[in-house]
């Protein structure tokens, strides 16, 4: 996938069914109820406003976030504009063990909001999770399980036809939608 991480806002918020996921259903699932440390891991951070904004505050003050992209532009992009002491931001390919097992048995929260479904394999990518989880850690996750639409622009933008018609600009404007 060809996206330009500078098309992204800074500051942006996801689309209002990754906030409600965020703002209510973690609750729900009793995150951020704790005043405990909590060792979180954001997959698929992007430019960092979600990390920032919607899961930062779910955790106490002394809790680190470990937010990652497999896209050195949007981790760029995140350092620039969404920094804080609480966030460390790194590229990392959530397919690739050799990159994840830094973390292994020390996350206590994982959580991915609107990032596994552009995984090529997703099978490897949910076997990487369980060994980072420390005893009594848990995941959420927030991902399409189909899509044709995306499906679609992927396909248009790789056929000799339509490719000439989709630059980063239409393609990061399409996926926002």
């Amino acid at each position: 996938m060809k996206l330009d991480a500078d098309l992204y806002s800074p500051r942006s918020i996801p689309m209002e069914s990754a906030q409600s996921f965020a703002q209510r259903l973690l609750p729900q699932l009793g995150w951020g109820k704790s005043d405990s440390d909590e060792v979180v891991l954001d997959v698929g951070c992007g430019p960092g406003g979600t990390t920032k904004n919607l899961i930062l505050p779910l955790f106490s003050s002394s809790s680190r976030i470990f937010a990652v992209d497999a896209m050195p532009d949007m981790i760029a992009l995140a350092k620039k504009h969404n920094s804080t002491p609480q966030i460390e931001y790194s590229v990392a390919n959530f397919e690739d063990w050799s990159v994840l097992e830094r973390w292994k048995n020390q996350i206590t929260k994982l959580v991915s909001i609107l990032c596994f479904h552009w995984l090529k394999d997703q099978q490897k990518a949910f076997h990487n999770v369980y060994p980072l989880l420390r005893k009594g850690g848990e995941a959420a996750f927030f991902f399409a399980l189909r899509s044709t639409f995306h499906a679609s622009v992927l396909e248009m933008q790789n056929s000799t036809r339509w490719s000439h018609l989709f630059n980063a600009n239409t393609i990061s404007a399409l996926l926002r939608h």
